[in-house]
Formats: structure tokens, C-alpha cells, sequence
């Protein structure tokens, strides 16, 4: 049982950890958006672990919801550098740039 508690918690946990790292991989924006949304996550994170300990007697709730949490930023990301590409970042054919 321990082994599942650990294999549960773990998952997550690195899967916040490692979409952030490709996030910052991906899109090397030195931006505030991208700072601030770092933040978050990193906040994500932390109320996650802090929950960890007590996760499947009290606490699922709650880190379920730090997850979901993150998971919302992720999804924030994606959309605001998909706007960015589509409005600033790709070239109308024809314009020679």
C-alpha cells in the first residue's frame, strides 16, 4: 500500500514539476506574464507537497484541488502564448519579413 501512496503522490508531483520545466524549455519569454505564472505554479507545488503528507486520510481534497489548480495555469499558458503566435509572432505570406 505504501507503494501505491507513493507512486500516487509522486506522478503528480513531477508532472507539475516537469510541464513546468517545458513550459520555460519551450517559450523563453522574459516576461511578467511568464514570471508571475511561474510563481503560481511554484505555489501549486509547494500546497501540493505540504498536503502530501496526509493525502489519503484527510487532505485529498485539497490536493486534488492544488493539482487542478495547476493544471488551470497550464491551460492560462497555452492560451495566452497561443494568442500570442497567432496575433504577433507568425508572418502574412506576401509581406517579405
Amino acid at each position: 500500500m505504501a507503494l501505491v501512496y507513493f507512486i500516487i503522490t509522486f506522478t503528480l508531483s513531477w508532472k507539475i514539476w516537469s510541464n513546468t520545466d517545458v513550459i520555460i524549455s519551450w517559450f523563453e519569454t522574459d516576461e511578467v506574464f511568464q514570471r508571475i505564472s511561474i510563481l503560481l505554479l511554484l505555489t501549486n507545488l509547494f500546497g501540493y507537497k505540504s498536503n502530501v503528507t496526509q493525502a489519503l486520510e484527510h487532505t485529498y481534497p485539497t490536493l486534488v484541488g492544488f493539482y487542478l489548480a495547476s493544471r488551470q495555469v497550464y491551460g492560462a499558458l497555452a492560451f495566452q502564448y497561443g494568442f500570442c503566435a497567432r496575433r504577433w509572432c507568425i508572418v502574412e505570406p506576401g509581406r517579405g519579413d
